[in-house]
């Protein structure tokens, strides 16, 4: 539509811009006589730059009708062409309307911004969450590693108890073999020496059995008892005579022989019992030697678990940091893109506000410029 609308023709009535092309005058050339030629035309005044800021807020107004952006940028050269205080009322009426489409578009651009920045918070948020995950689970790896430790030491003090212990029973073990040495002999030759009273000695006196056999088993028995050296010489005789052919001198013998192997007897059987406590104190204490490592032995292997255990559990925490870790690194794509566009919204806002809303502002508040293409009249 080449005719503009009513109010504008009321607005501007004597633009040259709503003239139909048919009534418009026909440019005159004046020409100066003389040799100097032809009067050059009037030069074009050049339009003020701060118009193109508000067409550019003009056009970027989504929700208006393209009827009435059509016609508001037509109003835009013509309702800025005079002062503020020169103005029709229909001018400022334009300049109005303009400048409620303007501020519109500023609100706008505000509320993307403001939502981009809302945006940004909750993502913000979002990382923060994931970032607190990362922390924590890097200071259970960090415990769990701590813990691997702790149980490596408690291991290795527990394995060094049970090579103590085991030392100690073997010392135990060794003091006791030696210690009842002595003992076992002694009650060795007692057993030995009541065998010969009560079966060799007895027999040679009854007269029964093999005298020489008896004799022989005795001999062994007799070193050590200090027996005088006629008693041992008529010894052999004795034993070979029978109870009936026996004297008073062989009965002499044989009754001394009999005192002599009882004493040294009870002189045995008092030295085992002597050595019996000492004995039993070398007996208790290779059972508490055995008893203490058998104690370590149990804290070893539940050291050598829970060691375990905690390798198993620092596995599971170092997939835990790794699983968070990679959470936060996916997230920073998404957090990027929403920075970017909340830092884009506010350039927008900020550009459109030291740009179109500052052209319109000065426009609104003084005239336009009237610099001339070629620098002047």
């Amino acid at each position: 539509c080449t005719t503009p609308p009513h109010w504008l023709q009321a607005v501007f009535p004597c633009s040259s811009a709503f003239a139909p092309a048919h009534t418009m005058a026909p440019r005159k050339t004046m020409k100066r006589s003389g040799a100097k030629g032809v009067e050059p035309e009037a030069k074009k005044a050049k339009a003020d730059p701060r118009f193109a800021g508000v067409v550019e807020a003009l056009e970027q107004a989504a929700d208006l009708p393209e009827g009435c952006r059509k016609m508001l940028l037509t109003c835009v050269p013509h309702c800025f062409s005079s002062p503020p205080g020169e103005r029709h009322e229909s001018q400022a009426e334009a300049a109005r309307m303009i400048g409620e489409v303007v501020h519109s578009v500023e609100t706008v651009l505000r509320k993307a911004a403001d939502d981009e920045s809302a945006k940004v918070a909750e993502v913000e948020a979002a990382k923060s969450g994931l970032q607190a995950a990362v922390t924590e689970a890097e200071a259970a790896l960090c415990a769990a590693a701590e813990a691997i430790q702790t149980k490596t030491d408690a291991l290795d003090e527990a394995k060094k108890a049970v090579q103590s212990s085991q030392a100690a029973v073997r010392d135990a073990e060794e003091a006791q073999r030696t210690g009842d040495e002595g003992l076992l002999q002694t009650e060795k030759s007692k057993a030995a020496l009541e065998k010969g009273i009560d079966s060799d000695l007895g027999a040679i006196v009854e007269g029964s059995g093999e005298p020489e056999q008896h004799l022989q088993a005795l001999l062994p028995l007799l070193s050590g008892l200090g027996l005088d050296e006629s008693l041992l010489s008529a010894l052999p005789s004795t034993c070979k005579k029978t109870a009936a052919d026996r004297g008073s001198f062989d009965a002499m013998v044989l009754e001394q022989l009999g005192a002599r192997l009882k004493e040294h007897a009870a002189v045995l059987a008092k030295a085992v019992e002597e050595a019996k406590p000492a004995a039993k104190e070398r007996a208790s204490a290779v059972e508490a030697a055995e008893t203490e490592l058998c104690r370590v032995a149990e804290a070893q292997n539940r050291a050598a678990t829970e060691l375990e255990e905690a390798r198993v559990s620092h596995q599971a925490s170092a997939k835990s940091a790794a699983a968070a870790r990679e959470k936060l690194d996916a997230f920073a794509p998404e957090h990027a893109r929403a920075t970017k566009e909340r830092d884009d919204k506010a350039r927008a806002l900020k550009d459109f506000r030291l740009h179109n809303l500052a052209c319109f502002e000065q426009l609104l508040e003084q005239a336009p410029s009237s610099k001339v293409a070629d620098g002047g009249a």
